[in-house]
């Protein structure tokens, strides 16, 4: 059995602890995650005040998401 890791989204870190903010956890980032969910919650961020808090997934896939993570930072 595959150890499962959580991943804090980069910049959400400092909504965490906001007040009135919806905090979404994502559970499982793979390629429908990816291309679907997160930039969904991304666009709906603007107009609702909505964060990616955190991402939780297999423990092999750390690295993979950490790189996609920071590519959409830029």
């Amino acid at each position: 059995s595959e150890t499962v890791a959580t991943i804090i989204h980069q910049s959400g870190l400092g909504t965490l602890f906001m007040k009135d903010s919806m905090r979404v956890m994502i559970i499982g980032f793979g390629p429908h995650a990816k291309r679907i969910y997160y930039p969904a919650i991304k666009n709906l961020s603007k107009d609702f005040n909505l964060h990616v808090a955190s991402i939780v997934d297999l423990e092999s896939k750390k690295a993979d998401i950490e790189n996609f993570l920071s590519k959409q930072a830029t």
